[in-house]
């Protein structure tokens, strides 16, 4: 992953954690984590659609410097599945299946259910909203649009939870951190990781 150079947002990410958050002087360390998290979020993303890409074999900006002087053709190569292809032919066993509860553990806390709250970057409520699954995304298995995975849900609650994990919202707060630059899928490891090491 770290091929995939995306430090030019890291500036850009910092300052728009610095203007959204008015952490006092001894916190600035946690203002640069949080911008470097979301950079790390960015290059997460792009990596999982690279990845992808290469996986079922579209093409890429390098495929003309792969076939010159072989004798190839780029189209001899490469093809992609008709537009209105959603699913690929997959071997069993060649991909994660993801199939994710609607009440699991992980939102649960020890006094019983325990909720998140989502707050907006801009004045208005409401304005943070996770994209919709895709049409139909009751009847069976899906690909997930961030991490590429076949995804099972039975509802928008689970679904909102798998794209938040996928975007591991969650750093260490400590500011002395061996793993200050780790990304949390969840709560409950994020708050298992600040009691273990730093409490």
């Amino acid at each position: 992953m770290e091929k995939i150079d995306m430090t030019y947002f890291e500036p850009f990410d910092i300052e728009h954690v610095r203007n959204k958050h008015q952490f006092p002087d001894e916190y600035q360390y946690l203002i640069e984590r949080l911008g470097k998290a979301n950079t790390k979020r960015r290059q997460m993303l792009q990596y999982h659609c690279q990845h992808h890409e290469k996986i079922v074999g579209r093409r890429t900006a390098t495929a003309a410097e792969e076939f010159s002087g072989t004798g190839f053709e780029e189209d001899d190569y490469y093809t992609e599945a008709p537009s209105g292809m959603n699913v690929s032919t997959v071997i069993e066993g060649d991909f994660d299946f993801v199939n994710v509860q609607p009440i699991n553990l992980d939102s649960r806390s020890e006094g019983g259910f325990s909720m998140t709250s989502y707050t907006s970057s801009t004045a208005e409520p409401g304005n943070l909203k996770v994209p919709a699954p895709p049409p139909g995304f009751e009847a069976g298995p899906f690909q997930c649009p961030y991490c590429f995975r076949i995804f099972v849900t039975e509802n928008r609650a689970s679904w909102k939870k798998h794209v938040f994990q996928d975007l591991r919202p969650y750093v260490c707060t400590f500011k002395e951190c061996s793993q200050a630059s780790h990304l949390f899928k969840g709560r409950h490891e994020w708050f298992n990781h600040e009691r273990e090491m730093h409490r």
